[in-house]
């Protein structure tokens, strides 16, 4: 039928920690395509853990509308996004070439 197992509804990309409010997110199964705008001032640390269905850093990759530190932690499928906000940030992980 249509029903999915609710494991594939649960696994997929999402802000999991954020010092700054989320303007907006979304989220693409087909594509496992996510995008994120954080919005605000000053230290910001954003953590984004993905779905099993990106493959980060092979095939996917990450785009950030500013310059910021990245530490990609595989154990827990997270990348955690250091900088400085000033005003948005937005976050784009997408299939490479895409």
């Amino acid at each position: 039928g249509t029903e999915k197992p609710i494991a594939k509804l649960l696994d997929r990309t999402y802000t999991i920690r954020s010092t700054h409010p989320i303007a907006e997110e979304s989220y693409i199964p087909e594509t496992a395509e996510y995008k994120a705008t954080y919005t605000g001032q000053g230290p910001a640390v954003i953590q984004i853990r993905l779905s099993t269905a990106t493959d980060y850093p092979r095939r996917y990759k990450l785009d950030l509308s500013s310059t910021a530190q990245v530490t990609w932690t595989p154990e827990n499928r997270t990348i955690t996004i250091v900088l400085q906000l000033n005003g948005q940030l937005t976050v784009h992980i997408h299939k490479r070439g895409s």
